[in-house]
């Protein structure tokens, strides 16, 4: 999950400024190393995702579908734990670089 996006919705959805923190903070300055035997991987800082096993991770994965369907029309999604299918209608004809472009714009700005 990209945590922007997490923090922008639950803001949209008028969530208490002391709860948004509280989940910025638990979702922020994670990292991340691999154990194999007695090697260790390097560091890498976490800047997605939630931790492992979370049970809030599936709720918050379902918020960053909240407002997909206001942003897409004709638009379907099929959410299960934590994979999502989208499903969008329409004519394959035309420019599908256009559409792409569109699709990509349309995502960004949604996120704003």
């Amino acid at each position: 999950m990209w945590f922007a996006a997490l923090i922008s919705t639950l803001y949209k959805l008028e969530m208490s400024l002391s709860y948004i923190k509280w989940i910025a903070s638990w979702l922020q300055n994670r990292t991340l190393a691999i154990h194999y035997g007695d090697t260790i991987s390097r560091t890498i800082n976490m800047k997605v995702g939630a931790p492992q096993g979370s049970i809030l991770a599936a709720p918050f994965f379902r918020l960053h579908l909240h407002f997909l369907p206001s942003v897409f029309f004709q638009l379907t999604t099929q959410p299960f734990a934590d994979d999502l299918a989208i499903l969008i209608t329409g004519s394959l004809e035309g420019d599908r670089t256009y559409r792409g472009t569109t699709f990509s714009r349309t995502i960004a700005s949604s996120q704003n």
